[in-house]
């Protein structure tokens, strides 16, 4: 596709994009229900600022009000999200706010590769004037991710920037991490240890080494937790190795039985336990959704019968200033995530009893 760029992960990509449309100096709307080692470490790692919106609570949508509220003439740009395989249809109020001020719509699409609009009959990631993508949470892939471009002159900024990051160390490194993703993912999903590349010493002694000397700095964020942090590190090489790329090439033509499969699951469990994210046609399920008053009870349940969960950020994630509300501490405090892909009619069952 001419309008695309692979990137080694889907983080990488919205660093890569925030650079293309020149964040430096500028502010960068957000939802304040995001993933901070991504989104907002991004932004800042990017030279921007990020500001947090209120989203509410019936479908994690952004606030339009709260958004309305914070636009100045320093905010170059507007990420909306689509959460957990669903589609989140203020896309479209979204760019229209964007339109209107000239700012640039970026539809953080991660979560929801392959999702829709069905009442418009749109695709995820069409709305907004860039798009990014992640591979590996919808198709359980160790890796990459990808970006889109409505304009095209910002995409040949974007390849040149991404060629002027390139590094020597870049394909070791990232073809290490990926082996050490999919080795953590394998033991996730499948419950087995799956003894790979990360267990070897030679590698990981070598990146020390490399990191040590800034010869080479892996393009995770976690680091970066506020603005004081802007500008201490290195640019990132965002480039997907060809390792990366045969896994996805591997995997991508699965995704319609994915998530025919995820749908299946998630129209059985609704009935059990109502999902949070009401839009089921179109929704891709990367994540079912459910809220509960006790989700340390709920974990409880499910963990009995191997279903696994997980708890929604910024749980599991040191929270910025301006990120706290109400909306968000009610939001962590309810909302648990059910991994569908291993779920089976016999767990359903049992679920069912001990509900």
């Amino acid at each position: 596709m001419n309008n695309a760029i692979l990137t080694s992960y889907g983080r990488t990509a919205l660093y890569l994009a925030l650079l293309s449309i020149g964040v430096q100096g500028k502010k960068v709307i957000i939802p304040a229900f995001t993933c901070n080692t991504t989104v907002p470490s991004a932004i800042v790692q990017a030279g921007g600022d990020p500001v947090f919106v209120n989203v509410n609570l019936s479908n994690l949508s952004m606030d339009i009000n709260d958004l309305q509220s914070k636009l100045d003439k320093d905010v170059i740009a507007i990420i909306s999200h689509h959460y957990f395989g669903s589609f989140n249809k203020n896309v479209y109020e979204i760019q229209n706010i964007s339109t209107n001020l000239g700012l640039i719509h970026i539809e953080d699409c991660a979560h929801s590769l392959g999702a829709r609009d069905p009442d418009k009959n749109r695709e995820i990631g069409y709305i907004g004037d860039i798009a990014i993508f992640s591979f590996s949470k919808s198709l359980n892939n160790p890796a990459g991710g990808a970006i889109y471009f409505r304009d095209l002159s910002l995409k040949d900024y974007a390849d040149k920037l991404q060629e002027q990051h390139k590094n020597f160390f870049h394909s070791f490194v990232n073809d290490y991490e990926t082996f050490k993703y999919l080795s953590a993912i394998t033991k996730d999903r499948n419950n087995v240890e799956d003894k790979m590349l990360h267990h070897l010493l030679f590698p990981r002694i070598f990146i020390k080494i490399l990191r040590e000397l800034n010869l080479y700095i892996p393009n995770y964020f976690y680091k970066i937790t506020d603005n004081q942090n802007k500008g201490r590190y290195p640019v990132f090489d965002t480039r997907m190795t060809v390792k990366q790329k045969n896994y996805i090439e591997s995997s991508i033509n699965n995704l319609h039985n994915i998530i025919q499969k995820r749908q299946m699951i998630a129209s059985k469990l609704d009935k059990i336990i109502p999902a949070y994210l009401r839009d089921f046609e179109g929704n891709t399920f990367t994540q079912y959704v459910v809220k509960h008053n006790n989700i340390y009870k709920l974990e409880d349940i499910f963990s009995k019968i191997n279903i696994k969960t997980r708890r929604v950020w910024p749980t599991f994630q040191p929270m910025w200033n301006g990120q706290y509300n109400n909306n968000i501490e009610y939001l962590k405090n309810h909302l648990l995530l059910i991994d569908l892909d291993f779920i089976t009619d016999e767990k359903i069952i049992k679920l069912e009893k001990l509900l």
